[in-house]
């Protein structure tokens, strides 16, 4: 207690000299919180637009297959060998519906959160180009109607676009880090691109 108020020569308590607090400063949230709101915007958007009313419209042909498929993996059954290239598109939509159940929301929640996927892909693209076009570009993406319809069949086109990023990103990286980690991601990346 002496030592945060010291007594002077009269034998009389005084105040220390006061401080600035870390609170006292001043810190300019103008261009931090408009990135900031144009980044949840956009996810927040994406999330409205994708996920809502999964199980609304019946599967195609082409999806159908592609569930099925899904279903017989994770019961381990026999797959068809006729799905036209699409192995990771069956085994992200079979891990959906390992981890939750084999109703058609779940197997196209897979491909939602890979149209979620592309939104954040994006969004960190912007450590590349500026902070407002990664954003903007976003909530475009968020927006296209394309997207969005990608983002709830099941045919892999989420896929294809996400590992898309995905590879565009290792590789990005990969040339700031000299690290073995960020060439191998591109390269599984790749990898299931192709499979997609």
């Amino acid at each position: 207690m002496a030592g945060e108020m010291p007594i002077d020569r009269e034998k009389q308590w005084r105040a220390a000299p006061a401080q600035d607090s870390v609170l006292d400063r001043r810190i300019s949230l103008t261009l931090t919180t408009g990135r900031w709101i144009a980044i949840v915007a956009a996810i927040v958007i994406a999330g409205l637009l994708r996920l809502p009313g999964l199980d609304r419209w019946a599967f195609s042909a082409a999806e159908a297959e592609t569930a099925l498929a899904a279903r017989d993996l994770i019961l381990g059954n026999d797959i068809p060998n006729n799905l036209l290239g699409r192995p990771f598109a069956v085994e992200w939509t079979g891990l959906f519906m390992f981890l939750g159940d084999s109703v058609d929301s779940v197997a196209r929640m897979s491909v939602a959160v890979a149209g979620l996927a592309i939104v954040v892909l994006t969004l960190r693209l912007g450590r590349w180009m500026s902070t407002a076009a990664a954003a903007a570009a976003a909530i475009l993406i968020a927006l296209s109607p394309t997207m969005v319809a990608t983002s709830r069949r099941i045919d892999g086109g989420a896929l294809l676009v996400a590992l898309t990023l995905a590879v565009i990103g290792c590789v990005l990286v990969s040339g700031e880090r000299r690290s073995e980690l960020w060439p191998i991601l591109a390269g599984i990346s790749a990898a299931l691109l192709v499979l997609s």
